[in-house]
């Protein structure tokens, strides 16, 4: 699968919307529209890779968990924000 950088971009704003949505944690499954959940999961497995996302786990059903966005992950949005 190639790297799409919408969709790092896509879950970078919806980690972000969600946990200043006032969530401590996500827990569950991530539907940005658009794209498969193939493709939305190894894409969280990028940002995990990349250190952007804090308690980045998943299990085999596709359903993720994230505590918060890193530094990292807050600058590398912020570089990218516009589409």
């Amino acid at each position: 699968m190639k790297r799409n950088m919408d969709l790092i971009r896509d879950l970078l704003i919806f980690i972000e919307d969600t946990i200043t949505s006032g969530n401590q944690l996500f827990d569950g499954y991530i539907e940005i529209e658009g794209y498969t959940q193939d493709e939305i999961l190894y894409h969280y497995h990028l940002l995990k890779d990349y250190n952007f996302v804090v308690y980045g786990s998943e299990n085999m059903g596709g359903e993720v968990s994230f505590s918060r966005l890193t530094a990292k992950g807050h600058d590398f949005l912020d570089n990218i924000r516009d589409e």
